[in-house]
Protein backbone atom coordinates (compact mmCIF):
# COMPACT_ATOMS: atom_id res chain seq x y z
CA UNK A 1 0.00 0.00 0.00
CA UNK A 2 1.41 3.52 -1.18
CA UNK A 3 0.41 5.26 2.36
CA UNK A 4 2.10 2.97 4.37
CA UNK A 5 4.94 2.65 2.36
CA UNK A 6 5.16 6.27 2.48
CA UNK A 7 5.14 6.88 6.57
CA UNK A 8 7.45 3.16 6.71
CA UNK A 9 10.12 4.26 4.47
CA UNK A 10 10.36 8.25 5.31
CA UNK A 11 9.25 8.25 9.33
CA UNK A 12 10.41 4.87 10.08
CA UNK A 13 10.56 5.08 14.12
CA UNK A 14 10.79 8.69 14.13
CA UNK A 15 7.54 9.52 13.04
CA UNK A 16 5.06 11.21 16.06
CA UNK A 17 1.13 12.28 15.42
CA UNK A 18 -0.39 14.48 17.39
CA UNK A 19 -4.08 15.54 16.26
CA UNK A 20 -4.17 18.04 19.86
CA UNK A 21 -2.17 19.62 22.57
CA UNK A 22 -2.33 22.03 25.48
CA UNK A 23 -2.44 25.19 22.65
CA UNK A 24 -5.08 24.07 20.24
CA UNK A 25 -8.61 23.05 20.45
CA UNK A 26 -9.51 19.41 21.26
CA UNK A 27 -10.47 17.27 18.45
CA UNK A 28 -14.49 17.17 19.42
CA UNK A 29 -14.29 21.23 18.66
CA UNK A 30 -13.26 21.05 15.03
CA UNK A 31 -14.29 17.61 14.00
CA UNK A 32 -18.05 15.13 14.06
CA UNK A 33 -17.79 12.42 16.96
CA UNK A 34 -17.89 10.31 13.90
CA UNK A 35 -14.33 11.84 12.15
CA UNK A 36 -13.25 11.77 15.87
CA UNK A 37 -13.29 8.54 16.12
CA UNK A 38 -11.76 7.75 12.54
CA UNK A 39 -8.70 10.22 13.44
CA UNK A 40 -7.97 8.71 16.31
CA UNK A 41 -8.49 5.36 15.23
CA UNK A 42 -6.05 5.86 12.05
CA UNK A 43 -3.29 7.30 14.36
CA UNK A 44 -3.27 4.15 16.54
CA UNK A 45 -3.21 2.46 13.72
CA UNK A 46 0.08 4.18 11.50
CA UNK A 47 3.38 3.74 12.13
CA UNK A 48 5.24 5.85 14.90
CA UNK A 49 4.24 7.15 18.28
CA UNK A 50 0.93 8.20 18.89
CA UNK A 51 0.69 11.22 21.09
CA UNK A 52 -3.38 11.48 22.27
CA UNK A 53 -4.37 14.74 24.46
CA UNK A 54 -6.31 13.45 27.12
CA UNK A 55 -10.22 14.19 27.04
CA UNK A 56 -9.70 13.36 23.13
CA UNK A 57 -10.67 9.89 23.60
CA UNK A 58 -14.31 10.44 25.68
CA UNK A 59 -15.19 13.73 23.29
CA UNK A 60 -14.45 16.29 25.92
CA UNK A 61 -14.76 19.80 24.12
CA UNK A 62 -13.16 23.27 24.41
CA UNK A 63 -14.56 25.13 27.74
CA UNK A 64 -16.46 27.43 26.52
CA UNK A 65 -16.12 30.76 28.09
CA UNK A 66 -12.56 30.67 29.55
CA UNK A 67 -9.91 32.56 27.13
CA UNK A 68 -6.91 30.87 25.19
CA UNK A 69 -5.01 29.29 26.28
CA UNK A 70 -7.00 28.27 29.19
CA UNK A 71 -10.13 26.86 27.58
CA UNK A 72 -8.09 23.59 26.26
CA UNK A 73 -6.55 22.51 29.63
CA UNK A 74 -9.65 22.39 31.96
CA UNK A 75 -9.18 19.17 33.94
CA UNK A 76 -10.11 15.74 33.09
CA UNK A 77 -13.75 14.89 33.35
CA UNK A 78 -13.64 11.77 35.31
CA UNK A 79 -17.45 11.63 36.55
CA UNK A 80 -20.96 13.44 36.61
CA UNK A 81 -19.53 15.15 39.64
CA UNK A 82 -16.89 16.79 38.21
CA UNK A 83 -14.64 15.06 40.37
CA UNK A 84 -11.94 12.89 39.91
CA UNK A 85 -8.91 11.38 42.60
CA UNK A 86 -8.18 14.74 44.32
CA UNK A 87 -10.07 16.40 46.65
CA UNK A 88 -8.50 19.45 46.27
CA UNK A 89 -9.94 22.68 45.16
CA UNK A 90 -9.49 22.82 40.91
CA UNK A 91 -7.68 25.40 39.34
CA UNK A 92 -10.43 25.64 36.05
CA UNK A 93 -13.73 24.93 36.03
CA UNK A 94 -15.24 22.12 34.10
CA UNK A 95 -17.19 22.97 31.11
CA UNK A 96 -20.67 22.15 31.66
CA UNK A 97 -20.70 19.32 29.21
CA UNK A 98 -18.81 17.21 32.01
CA UNK A 99 -22.55 15.91 33.58
CA UNK A 100 -22.76 13.42 30.15
CA UNK A 101 -18.62 13.99 28.78
CA UNK A 102 -17.04 12.23 31.14
CA UNK A 103 -15.23 8.83 31.63
CA UNK A 104 -17.71 6.91 33.88
CA UNK A 105 -20.50 7.67 31.70
CA UNK A 106 -18.70 7.22 28.06
CA UNK A 107 -17.35 3.56 29.35
CA UNK A 108 -20.94 2.58 30.93
CA UNK A 109 -22.73 3.28 27.10
CA UNK A 110 -19.50 2.40 25.36
CA UNK A 111 -19.03 5.50 23.83
CA UNK A 112 -15.35 6.08 23.49
CA UNK A 113 -12.92 5.16 20.68
CA UNK A 114 -11.97 1.72 22.01
CA UNK A 115 -15.12 0.82 21.22
CA UNK A 116 -16.44 -0.28 17.78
Amino acid sequence: MFWYDFFTNTFSNKYELQLSNKDTSRLANIASPLHTKAFLTLQETLPGVPFNYYGNEIGMIDHPTLPVPWKYRTPMQWNSKGTGFSQNTKWLSNPDSYTHLNVQVRYQLYLHIFTF
